[in-house]
């Protein structure tokens, strides 16, 4: 987690998001749209089920611990994920987004 830690910082030359978003799949359905897209797996999907399996709680346990981080389902449709992203940061941030009468509903 250090390392995960040590990462971020170097990537955000220390600046702190206001909220980070973590979009959370079940193993088995990652692996079942990635075998649905016809691609070829990369280095990273190549390492094997322990390693996703690692990789996922290593980013959960980074959200447990770390402030401003929010988990979101990214079971469903590109659709619904959105939807869920969409309304998390709406509420988080309601003054950022004014709702006009065609976005409604």
């Amino acid at each position: 987690m250090e390392q995960v830690r040590r990462a971020i910082e170097v990537a955000t030359d220390g600046l702190t998001p206001d909220l980070y978003v973590l979009l959370d799949l079940p193993l088995d359905e990652a692996l079942a749209r990635r075998g649905a897209n016809g691609r070829a797996p990369d280095r990273i999907e190549r390492e094997g089920e322990a390693f996703r399996v690692a990789v996922r709680d290593g980013y959960l346990a980074l959200a447990e611990s770390e402030p401003g981080v929010e988990v979101i389902s990214a079971e469903g449709s590109p659709a619904e994920v959105h939807r869920r992203v969409r309304e998390l940061i709406e509420a988080r941030f309601p003054q950022t987004f004014v709702r006009l009468p065609a976005d409604v509903g």
